[in-house]
């Protein structure tokens, strides 16, 4: 399956309720924020100044094996790095809580 297949395909009961939604936490090298949000994919992103990274959020379809979730993983990924960013990291997470977390801790 390919990356933009992998972001098309979120199922139709996490949609409905987006604190359930898994996401990809990804860490891009520089000042990216711009670009990202033009990007229909990224719930949110952030500029992170003393570590000199953007840390977006991807939402992605559930993953039910260690297997799947280094391939959402690895698709995002592929997917950013072919659109010009350079991702140090992506991390699957089982639901949105983490993007919560992160966006509390300000």
């Amino acid at each position: 399956m390919t990356p933009n297949k992998i972001l098309n395909s979120m199922s139709q009961d996490t949609k409905n309720n987006p604190e359930q939604q898994p996401l990809v936490f990804v860490k891009i090298k520089g000042n990216k924020v711009v670009e990202l949000k033009k990007d229909e994919y990224i719930w949110h992103a952030q500029y992170e100044s003393i570590l000199k990274i953007t840390v977006a959020f991807v939402a992605v379809e559930s993953a039910t094996t260690d297997e799947d979730k280094k391939h959402f993983e690895k698709a995002i990924k592929i997917y950013l790095t072919k659109k010009g960013f350079n991702v140090t990291s992506a991390v699957y997470h089982d639901d949105a809580s983490t993007l919560k977390q992160y966006l509390t801790m300000k």
